[in-house]
């Protein structure tokens, strides 16, 4: 029976944000499984409700094309970009890290290293600028400090990779340098 309220609730939540003007887009929260009685009341070993409140239940849940269509279904996110190929990118990084850290150690290879240098980095900006993104949000901070925070995390990336590539170019290299770190207080024999 609660179950019943509280789907009658959630069917008229968009009705009611719409009519206050608060959400245009309050027909898009709602998952679509929610208002298909098929899939709640098809599985008969979960089902115990009696067959006059199934009739009441399936009499008061709208199908979804009964519902009235939202013409103007704004989206949360950026419409700019290509968000998928974003996502699948950084996976990849992340993934390539698995192979390219070893390599790196083993092979002391400028190329090896350059090429970690600046995955490393990408892969650290793009974490960063989600914790930006979460958590220093315009709406609850301002305006002011996620720009700067912005231009902070562009800075501090380009020293980074500057550094790594310096490092790589003019240096050891990352995987000797990492070898010598863990050197460190060793012993030689």
């Amino acid at each position: 029976m609660a179950s019943f309220h509280l789907m009658r609730s959630i069917r008229h939540l968009p009705a009611a944000f719409v009519k206050q003007g608060q959400l245009s887009f309050a027909r898009s929260c709602i998952p679509a499984e929610l208002f298909r009685p098929a899939l709640i009341l098809s599985d008969a070993k979960y089902n115990t409700m009696t067959s006059s409140v199934k009739d009441g239940f399936k009499r008061n849940l709208p199908q979804i094309s009964s519902m009235p269509m939202i013409a103007n279904q704004s989206r949360l996110a950026s419409t700019v970009g290509d968000h998928v190929r974003l996502w699948q990118l950084e996976r990849t990084i992340a993934a390539s890290f698995i192979g390219l850290l070893p390599a790196c150690i083993i092979l002391e290879n400028a190329i090896v290293d350059g090429l970690f240098g600046i995955l490393l980095v990408m892969h650290s900006h793009w974490g960063l600028e989600a914790l930006i993104l979460d958590y220093a949000r315009p709406a609850v901070v301002g305006t002011l400090l996620p720009k700067v925070l912005n231009f902070l995390l562009n800075l501090i990336s380009a020293a980074t990779l500057a550094g790594l590539l310096v490092l790589v170019y003019n240096g050891p290299g990352i995987g000797k340098s990492i070898k010598s770190a863990w050197a460190i207080g060793k012993e030689e024999k």
